[in-house]
């Protein structure tokens, strides 16, 4: 079962005031726009995501930290002091897991769900996470008790 994560930043950004969604998408796009050209001459994904999701975060941009182009600890950061700082961590959960990393994983979607989520969104990232996880990665999960989901 896919999420539609388009659909539930969209809800997200709709909580902001239209100038200030409509100004960080247009200068999200920007820096999203340069990053195919970044990646080929080898500079920082990481920096493009940072300043691409200033105001916000766009699907191009969770895509990047689902290709595991983004190194976890830097996706957290970008919610430290966020209302919404229960997404990036689920986020860099996801992330993590693109990396391989697993005790990354457990730790911050342990964090994620420790954390208020006004949006919804950890639920529908920890459901994509278990459903891409193997056996090793579910058994850590229930140790760290990050809940089972039927969406």
């Amino acid at each position: 079962m896919d999420i539609d994560l388009t659909k539930l930043l969209d809800e997200l950004l709709a909580s902001l005031p239209e100038k200030d969604v409509v100004a960080g998408e247009e200068a999200a796009r920007r820096e999203l726009a340069r990053l195919p050209v970044a990646l080929r001459s080898e500079d920082d994904p990481a920096a493009h995501r940072r300043r691409a999701t200033n105001h916000g975060t766009m699907p191009d941009a969770i895509e990047l930290v689902e290709a595991g182009l983004v190194p976890p600890e830097v996706v957290a950061a970008r919610g430290e002091g966020s209302s919404a700082a229960s997404m990036w961590l689920a986020l860099a959960a996801a992330a993590a897991q693109a990396r391989g990393e697993r005790f990354a994983v457990v730790r911050y979607l342990r964090d994620a769900w420790r954390t208020p989520d006004d949006h919804g969104l950890v639920k529908s990232l920890t459901f994509q996470i278990r459903e891409a996880a193997d056996h090793e990665l579910q058994a850590l999960l229930d140790a760290a008790g990050v809940p089972q989901l039927d969406l």
